[in-house]
């Protein structure tokens, strides 16, 4: 009973809606006591109602409503795993396409890339997290979003190729080769991706060395700026 009061003591202190991560919970502040005694503390407290589970591991503290207790929405998801600022993760799929103006296509899927979750893959309702190891700041943001748009641009239904050939060419100018680097020994992308990215830079005559990532026996499918201008214009 008394880890019980001193957890739902804990939970207490967090606002309505706010996601609580079970496992960061435990490591910072209830080490002390045995992991499976904390879990059944948790499902006592979700028992109760003085918790909500909105998947494996993950939790809220409910809001009273007026006829029910409201758990954390899509919403207060995505700003956890986003940041208030953006500073947390970064949108993929077709919330990433629609920022640039790509399509007119909407997903009810959410794909988001995030430094602030703990597993490699988590999945909370219509929402997809994958967990990247970098610092985000404005640049490294802009070159995984010029990354995730090469690699998936073919997916992409209703595809407007004009905003693409203006997104690439922005992009090309703005290349930050260390930053990719950097990104391509944290992150996995395939080796199309890499000699699409070539081909841009090669199109933009921008130098790059990028060319050691790749099999130079190997023929990727790899974007073409020449059939892209062409469709666009």
């Amino acid at each position: 009973m008394k880890y019980t009061q001193t957890i739902s003591k804990e939970i207490m202190r967090y606002k309505s809606k706010e996601i609580i991560i079970a496992n960061i919970l435990y490591k910072e502040k209830f080490k002390y006591i045995s992991e499976p005694t904390f879990y059944k503390v948790l499902s006592r407290l979700e028992f109760s109602g003085a918790l909500a589970r909105i998947s494996k591991g993950i939790y809220c503290k409910p809001e009273e409503g007026k006829f029910q207790k409201v758990i954390a929405n899509e919403k207060n998801v995505i700003e956890y795993y986003v940041g208030k600022h953006s500073n947390k993760g970064i949108f993929s799929g077709y919330r990433l396409f629609s920022k640039y103006e790509m399509t007119t296509q909407v997903s009810k899927d959410i794909e988001l890339l995030s430094t602030n979750s703990t597993n490699e893959k988590t999945t909370i309702k219509n929402i997809s997290i994958k967990k990247i190891n970098l610092k985000l700041n404005q640049s490294t943001i802009k070159m995984i979003e010029f990354l995730e748009i090469l690699q998936n641009y073919m997916k992409i239904e209703e595809l407007n190729y004009k905003k693409l050939s203006e997104y690439i060419e922005i992009a090309a100018n703005n290349y930050n080769e260390a930053m990719v680097i950097k990104i391509l020994k944290s992150m996995k992308y395939k080796k199309s991706t890499i000699a699409s990215l070539v081909n841009v830079l090669n199109f933009y005559k921008i130098e790059t060395e990028l060319n050691e990532y790749l099999n130079g026996t190997s023929k990727y499918k790899a974007i073409e700026m020449e059939e892209i201008h062409a469709v666009a214009s």
